[in-house]
């Protein structure tokens, strides 16, 4: 078997914990009290748009923008800027990795499925630890996409 000249890491479940033991996410437990929507809501939220915000062809925080003039979040007085606070929240370094990543012998990259912001916090409070961080909404594609995987 060939050598290993770079380990890929993936974001979410490996170097940050951000689920329960149940699977559910950390910051979708507060919602209600957060932002006073629930986790049925979000489906209202990003209806069909995820995946190309994701793919950094819709910025998240213009859409927000846009969604939250619908009456039901406007009650709520949600803005982007709530809704992203209250996401990245959720942003538990699992130091354990780092340390990991930090005794390796050879580089380490991270490889996740991001949109911008979440992408740039990640960035700035990782970005130390790895040698290169690939990005869904960089990149413009999604992992496991041959495009992504081309990096």
């Amino acid at each position: 078997m060939d050598d290993f000249h770079i380990i890929v890491f993936d974001v979410d479940g490996v170097i940050v914990d951000n689920k329960d033991k149940d699977g559910c996410y950390f910051w979708q437990k507060t919602l209600e009290a957060d932002l006073g929507i629930t986790a049925d809501d979000l489906d209202r939220l990003f209806i069909g748009q995820w995946e190309d915000i994701v793919r950094g062809k819709i910025d998240l925080k213009d859409y927000l923008n846009q969604v939250f003039q619908d009456p039901f979040f406007k009650k709520r007085g949600l803005t982007s800027e709530k809704y992203i606070t209250c996401w990245l929240s959720d942003l538990n370094i699992n130091a354990s990795m780092l340390e990991l990543v930090d005794s390796l012998k050879i580089p380490a990259c991270l490889g996740t499925n991001q949109e911008t912001y979440r992408t740039a916090t990640i960035r700035e409070r990782m970005g130390g630890h790895f040698l290169g961080f690939f990005s869904s909404c960089e990149i413009g594609a999604l992992k496991p996409e041959g495009e992504f995987l081309a990096i």
